[in-house]
């Protein structure tokens, strides 16, 4: 069960990410606030307006993800796949522990 905002996160002015609730109220947002690069400059905002598209598609790719999971366990199991991480037996297997590691870790589970 998937617990983040439902519905659209719009991006705004770049670096500001929200969602409104039914009655077009706000239900979240998040500001992308700089910090300093590994040299000590400052975050390029050119990073933090990347930063803050990624966000913003979250939600879509988790739902591409999820479905894309779904298609390669299928795949894998058409194929009678190993379960190895390695691309022995294709391409299906080693892709779905990938996704699968990816979901696990937006829905907050080991």
């Amino acid at each position: 069960m998937t617990l983040h905002t439902p519905g659209d996160w719009i991006l705004e002015d770049g670096n500001f990410v929200y969602a409104l609730n039914q009655h077009n109220i706000n239900r979240f947002s998040c500001h992308i606030q700089g910090g300093y690069t590994d040299q000590g400059t400052r975050t390029p905002k050119e990073e933090l307006a990347a930063n803050a598209r990624l966000i913003a598609a979250c939600p879509d790719l988790l739902t591409a993800a999820s479905h894309a999971l779904a298609i390669c366990e299928a795949e894998a199991e058409l194929r009678g796949d190993n379960d190895t991480d390695d691309y022995s037996g294709g391409a299906a297997r080693p892709v779905a522990h990938m996704l699968r590691a990816a979901i696990n870790k937006a829905e907050g589970r080991p």
